[in-house]
């Protein structure tokens, strides 16, 4: 598996979390990222898809075959500029865990199921580093003001009764 595989983000909580037998760890680039996040929100808290342009070019050839695309003579059509369907943040975690997920497959089970939790405790959308959001992310107040009432020991409680139950249970929760 990629050993980025269970990197997520971004969640603007600049500490490791740890808990039976599963860690938040905080990765190394994070004032980098964060920075990066705060450049990319808007003035509401909110980092939103960013604008797209449609673009168009006819192909060149030279002697009967066509150069590449980086050669042709590319324009922006008119009027179509719009948000991006979908976009993605930079990863500030990376979720460990001290025994094999469910089915080996951390982001299917639990991976994703902490990875979520995690987002709805704190108030934030999280996602994989290379999976994408399709639309606006943020939090609650904004994805860079820190919460004040969550308890990350809420989170050991919420994993623990759904952890040893079958692939069937945790995909129930999940869908």
């Amino acid at each position: 598996m990629d050993s980025r595989g269970g990197w997520f983000g971004f969640l603007p909580i600049q500490r490791t979390i740890s808990f039976s037998g599963v860690s938040l760890v905080l990765l190394d680039n994070y004032q980098e990222v964060e920075g990066a996040v705060r450049a990319a929100a808007n003035a509401d808290g909110f980092v939103y898809p960013p604008l797209e342009k449609r673009i168009r070019a006819q192909p060149k050839f030279h002697d009967g075959k066509v150069l590449p695309e980086d050669q042709w003579d590319w324009e922006e059509v008119p009027k179509t500029e719009r948000p991006a369907h979908l976009h993605r943040l930079p990863a500030s975690h990376k979720l460990r865990l001290e025994r094999s997920p469910i089915d080996n497959d951390l982001r299917k089970n639990d991976g994703a199921f902490l990875m979520y939790l995690a987002g709805y405790l704190f108030g934030y959308r999280l996602q994989f580093y290379d999976w994408w959001f399709v639309s606006l992310c943020g939090g609650r107040v904004g994805p860079l003001a820190m919460p004040t009432r969550v308890d990350p020991a809420k989170m050991p409680s919420e994993y623990r009764p759904w952890r040893p139950g079958s692939a069937s249970l945790a995909q129930s929760h999940l869908c």
